[in-house]
């Protein structure tokens, strides 16, 4: 799921490229089975990157779920490992 937005000084390139990494390190660190749930709180582009983030998930077997703030503001996003199947 590595981001291909050249960093540049556009600051919501960067942000973009910054909020992908930590998603995408997060996901790894549940797939990795050390831990079986991450929080990140304040994101700010969940919206933009939700449907790529869910998709790399998927394929880790992990789940991505964004807390949504009652009105605007930052996401918190929960990455969870799956539950296992009986």
């Amino acid at each position: 799921m590595t981001s291909h937005v050249a960093p540049d000084l556009n600051p919501t390139a960067l942000a973009l490229t910054s909020e992908l990494a930590s998603i995408e390190a997060a996901i790894e660190l549940v797939a990795s089975g050390r831990v079986t749930r991450v929080a990140l709180a304040g994101l700010r582009l969940v919206e933009v990157l939700l449907p790529e983030a869910e998709r790399y998930a998927g394929r880790r077997r992990v789940r991505v779920r964004p807390l949504w703030p009652m009105g605007d503001g930052p996401v918190d996003l929960v990455i969870e490992a799956e539950p296992q199947r009986a």
